[in-house]
């Protein structure tokens, strides 16, 4: 268990090693965007994770903490408290990563979240079962410069048995969670990483 985690902290080091590159372009302020990496980025990843998601955001001097968490719906219910939550300063601007990565043992799969930006970098880790023989779709916020307010979903994760998955959880549904819950509540399990700008 031990070389999985330094794995995943290996993986952490490297994607910020990779994304710092890419974000050398001014951008709005208050404003998160899903990372544009390049496909040698992309595929050096991939050989280390099973799923993974990059949001880059800029903040002004107003915002001082971000928290970050994951939620977990069963056919369109919230289940207990997040598998991750976590809060860090925030500065200026950074990155945000949630990755999973299937383990060996019992089905299960860790999932990681990290935040990195001039306060510094924090992380986060959850081992959760997950269902196995099923159909796995992601989706994210696609808008460039997506405006900062209040809770925002910004990708999600759905494990759905049979032939219920859909091509894709529409941009609404990142809008507004709660307007379009009937968007999940057909599927066994979804994951949905949050995040607030405090």
């Amino acid at each position: 268990m031990k070389k999985k985690f330094f794995r995943l902290g290996i993986l952490v080091l490297a994607a910020f090693s990779l994304i710092a590159c890419t974000n050398n372009n001014k951008k709005s302020t208050n404003t998160v965007s899903p990372s544009k990496l390049t496909e040698r980025e992309q595929s050096l990843l991939f050989a280390i994770t099973d799923q993974l998601f990059v949001f880059d955001f800029n903040v002004d001097q107003s915002y001082e903490q971000i928290s970050v968490w994951v939620d977990k719906y069963e056919f369109g219910k919230k289940v207990e408290a997040p598998i991750i939550d976590m809060s860090s300063g925030v500065k200026d601007k950074g990155t945000i990563v949630f990755t999973t990565v299937n383990t060996t043992e019992d089905n299960k799969s860790i999932f990681n979240v990290s935040v990195n930006n001039a306060e510094g970098m924090s992380s986060g880790s959850n081992l959760e079962k997950v269902l196995t023989n099923v159909s796995i779709i992601s989706g994210d916020i696609q808008e460039e410069n997506t405006p900062i307010a209040g809770q925002m979903v910004l990708a999600s994760m759905v494990f759905a048995k049979g032939e219920k998955v859909k091509d894709t959880i529409s941009q609404d549904f990142y809008q507004d969670v709660n307007g379009h819950i009937d968007q999940i509540k057909d599927y066994d399990v979804v994951y949905l990483l949050m995040c607030e700008f405090k």
